[in-house]
């Protein structure tokens, strides 16, 4: 039987998996019918096969809610998601409600690019950060793990040189768009979400105060809530 309830799907960043959203879909799932996806090349199965794009991404999208004959969804993206999400809602507009970014960078350039990429060097990540390795190793596989990493420097790259959205882009969207991040987030700062969100037509930005970037160290249930109120406020709440 057809969930009566509003269909959402959460959108995980890069690097990761559906795995990352569960948390936080969890606490949404008392009001919504929750929905996940993994991008393929994240699933552990040959992710040298796939050119990894924001395009490509939201395809994935797109024929999960064909398959799942979703014909309109709210979707809610954190970091790399939060694009993928404004990327459909920009194309395929007519499959997109509402949207909401978590911690979701918009503005791209070459020193920008070059800045996420450096973050990117698996060897660096391994002596760094050995916990977060064996967790890359453990969703993506150890022999997979450094290829991810490659296409994602790689996509990054590309974005870099043509941003998939552009200024004029996003302020052409149709939905209500809510731009949230952590006070502390250093890849999509508050001072970018604010200028987004007065640049869109139908922009809300939102920080969280004393959050940082990473979202399993924020506080999913103050972000589950703020979500929550968004997707269920009527349209006449909100001034744009």
């Amino acid at each position: 039987m057809a969930s009566k309830k509003e269909p959402i799907i959460l959108l995980h960043g890069a690097l990761g998996s559906e795995e990352q959203m569960k948390p936080l879909g969890q606490l949404l799932a008392d009001t919504f019918d929750v929905h996940y996806l993994t991008y393929k090349g994240h699933d552990g199965k040959n992710p040298g096969k796939y050119n990894f794009s924001i395009e490509f991404f939201s395809n994935d999208v797109v024929n999960y809610m064909r398959e799942h004959k979703l014909h309109k969804a709210s979707l809610i993206g954190y970091s790399m998601g939060g694009y993928v999400a404004l990327f459909l809602a920009r194309y395929q507009p007519e499959l997109v409600n509402r949207v909401v970014t978590i911690g979701t960078k918009l503005s791209w350039s070459p020193p920008l690019a070059a800045a996420e990429i450096s973050k990117l060097n698996a060897d660096t990540i391994t002596e760094k950060w050995p916990h977060y390795a064996e967790e890359l190793q453990r969703l993506h596989g150890a022999k997979n793990w450094k290829v991810v990493l490659q296409n994602t420097a790689d996509m990054m790259y590309q974005m870099g040189q043509h941003a998939p959205l552009t200024d004029y882009d996003l302020s052409r969207l149709s939905q209500i768009v809510l731009l949230t991040t952590g006070e502390k987030d250093d890849a999509a700062t508050p001072e970018e979400m604010i200028k987004y969100g007065q640049s869109m037509p139908k922009g809300l930005p939102h920080v969280f105060p004393g959050m940082p970037h990473p979202l399993h160290k924020m506080d999913i249930a103050v972000v589950a809530q703020k979500c929550r109120e968004f997707l269920t406020s009527p349209v006449h709440e909100f001034s744009f």
